[in-house]
Order: C-alpha cells, then sequence, then structure tokens
C-alpha cells in the first residue's frame, strides 16, 4: 500500500514538474511477455511519463500472469519507477525498479491455495527503439534483463516490451 501511495505521490510531482518547466508529459502502455522452457509470462502496465531532453522518467502501475508447467496460474500486481535515455536516434536505455505483490509458493505454510502473498523487487535493465509515428504518438520495443533474481519473481528473462505513448 505504502508503494502505491508513494506511486500517486511521484506521479503527482512529475505532472506539477511538467507543468512549471513546460515539458512533455506523455501516457500510454506496454505489454511485456517472457517465454523459457517451463514458463510464460505477460503484463500490461499503463505508463505515466514525463521527458526532459534525451531522458524520461515515469510510474507504471503494472498487472501480470504467469503461468508454470504442471502448476496453477499466478496472477501478480505492483508498480514501477523507470528511466530511460536516449543514446542515439531513438536507440535508448532503459532502467527500472519493479515491486510485485505475488503468491508465495516457495515459504507458503501448508503448500495448497490460496497462497500466502508477498512483495519482491525487480530490477530490469536493457534497451531498446522509439519510433515516432506522428508528432505526438510513438511506438516503443524494448528487451530487458531482470538482474535481482528471486525464486518468486514472475518474470523471466530476457523481458521482451512493446507499448505506445501519447505526449501531451
Amino acid at each position: 500500500m505504502k508503494l502505491i501511495i508513494k506511486s500517486l505521490y511521484l506521479t503527482g510531482l512529475f505532472v506539477c514538474m511538467a507543468t512549471l518547466a513546460q515539458a512533455q508529459v506523455y501516457t500510454g502502455g506496454n505489454v511485456s511477455v517472457g517465454f523459457d522452457n517451463n514458463t510464460t509470462y505477460a503484463d500490461i502496465a499503463p505508463v505515466l511519463g514525463y521527458q526532459m531532453g534525451k531522458a524520461r522518467v515515469g510510474v507504471s502501475p503494472v498487472f501480470n500472469y504467469s503461468k508454470t508447467t504442471n502448476q496453477d496460474a499466478q496472477y501478480s500486481f505492483g508498480a514501477r519507477l523507470f528511466g530511460q535515455y536516449t543514446v542515439f536516434q531513438g536507440f535508448f536505455l532503459h532502467a527500472e525498479f519493479e515491486s510485485l505483490n505475488v503468491e508465495d509458493r516457495a515459504n507458503d505454510a501448508d503448500g495448497l491455495p490460496p497462497y500466502d502473498r508477498t512483495w519482491v523487487v525487480g530490477l530490469p535493465v536493457g534497451a531498446g527503439y522509439n519510433q515516432q509515428l506522428t508528432d505526438r504518438i510513438n511506438a516503443q520495443f524494448m528487451v530487458l534483463w531482470n538482474v535481482i533474481e528471486n525464486e518468486n519473481t514472475p518474470t523471466t528473462n530476457p523481458i521482451i516490451r512493446g507499448g505506445i505513448n501519447y505526449s501531451f
């Protein structure tokens, strides 16, 4: 709950900063997918961000689904804080901090549904490409790697993400 309150506070702060600095506020969303031999992962995440020249920062609530062979599907939710920096003609570096509320199947007392829930953190980093579609709309594609491994993390590496953003 504290993370949600902090995310809302940061969102308000970004909007105020953008209004004062006459910079670009943008919104949109991303979809991520990941696959390995045993797990399928997908998430959807609306985005609210702030662009200052070559740098972009933002916040994103996230809702995800993962399914491991011979296990029930797992649903998670949380938030991300991210930063991007354009290094060359649309190519950018990306880093984010995410906190997800997931089922704690490894440490659940009885090992049966409904499972206890816990918060896990992740640090996906990587690179991507931003393609301007119109004056206000762009599409992004990125490949990320979560460098914090946790037995409860629902993501699988690599994380492939794409989305559309609209600048105000």
